[in-house]
């Protein structure tokens, strides 16, 4: 991993040290850099130049690639980032090729509604090559030629181990040259609005460390209800399940919106706007990644409403994920129920999502 470390903020300095300390990361992984603490968005060209591109000249410069496979984010850096400019040079591009003549009217064709021009610092780390050119295929539906997908092209494919190495072609197919490359990304931590304080970010941290190499046996639990941020997925729940189950882990399907009186949550996919989760009255064992489909769960400064994915790290998730844009009830926006596991070769679901996902998560 490169750890990238904004040295202008005292809570991105202390969780910094606190996991270099935990998972001894050398120096040589670790990478300063300078960012305004009170600027929770930005644009796309100063992401660009700012962030993604400092970091991809730090992994070149100390020689670090291809053994780096996630970009782990303190605190403090933007969550969400207008993509106004690109979308505009994008949508002036597709109106010129609608109407190549010059002599004849100027298309109206606009940019697809459903396609929010708002993107995560992860969602963009992740698509870093596209990203980095401005090129327009980073703002398509399908972007993510890793995930497996349920098309006959991938649906055989045996599910791989992430490495930033791999080349992808369009249907999935691992290719020699020309292919997609990825990058995982992750914040380790918001402390800013509706984040945690830079304690809970120690004690989540420290806590899901524990769960290292103990197999434990707690239960995925899959909530739904008649809620559409609910029903977007309940097709692909039993197969969750079943793959699960498979690798031996417990695996539940669920009716309400939280886990109720459950002690042994090692997982948790909802589908709802709100929860309380101290009301539940259960558990979440350390280790666990759990989430909610909504829109705003990955939106952390006050006004946003609705339940931020903080709320699971409060109460000792591991990892969380939520959209910092819109979602439209797309299943391609929102993780795959099967991200809970590694499935076999004949799985008709990614492992992976297109998400525009903030995800704090211990590595």
């Amino acid at each position: 991993m490169l750890l990238v470390v904004n040295h202008e903020s005292s809570a991105s300095m202390t969780i910094a040290n606190h996991y270099i300390r935990l998972r001894h990361i050398p120096a040589r992984n670790v990478l300063m850099l300078p960012w305004d603490p009170e600027l929770q968005t930005t644009s796309v060209d100063t992401f660009r130049e700012k962030i993604l591109k400092p970091v991809l000249m730090a992994i070149q410069e100390r020689r670090l690639k291809p053994q780096i496979d996630y970009i782990v984010y303190s605190s403090d850096y933007p969550t969400a980032v207008s993509l106004d400019a690109d979308v505009k040079k994008f949508t002036a591009a597709m109106r010129k090729a609608d109407q190549p003549d010059p002599n004849k009217p100027a298309s109206k064709r606009d940019w697809p509604t459903i396609l929010t021009k708002v993107g995560s610092i992860n969602g963009l780390t992740y698509l870093w090559q596209p990203v980095m050119v401005g090129h327009s295929a980073y703002l398509q539906l399908r972007n993510n030629f890793y995930a497996r997908g349920d098309t006959n092209a991938q649906g055989e494919m045996a599910t791989l181990g992430f490495r930033s190495s791999l080349k992808f072609g369009h249907n999935g197919e691992l290719v020699e040259t020309e292919g997609a490359e990825y990058m995982l990304s992750v914040v380790l931590g918001m402390t800013a609005g509706r984040g945690n304080s830079v304690d809970e970010v120690l004690e989540y941290l420290s806590r899901s460390a524990t769960a290292d190499g103990t197999h434990p046996a707690g239960t995925i639990y899959y909530v739904q209800n008649g809620n559409v941020r609910s029903k977007v997925r309940h097709r692909a729940f039993p197969n969750a399940v079943r793959a699960l189950k498979r690798l031996g882990i417990a695996a539940e399907i669920l009716e309400g919106t939280t886990p109720t009186r459950k002690d042994d949550v090692q997982g948790a996919m909802l589908g709802t706007a709100a929860f309380n989760w101290k009301s539940s009255g259960s558990t979440i064992r350390p280790g666990a990644i759990c989430e909610h489909f909504t829109s705003y769960g990955g939106k952390l400064w006050y006004d946003a409403g609705q339940t931020p994915l903080s709320e699971f790290l409060r109460y000792g998730a591991a990892g969380a994920s939520g959209t910092v844009a819109e979602p439209y009830s797309l299943q391609r926006s929102s993780p795959r129920p099967t991200f809970m596991s590694t499935m076999p070769a004949d799985a008709r679901w990614p492992r992976h999502s297109t998400s525009p996902s903030l995800v704090p998560i211990s590595c």
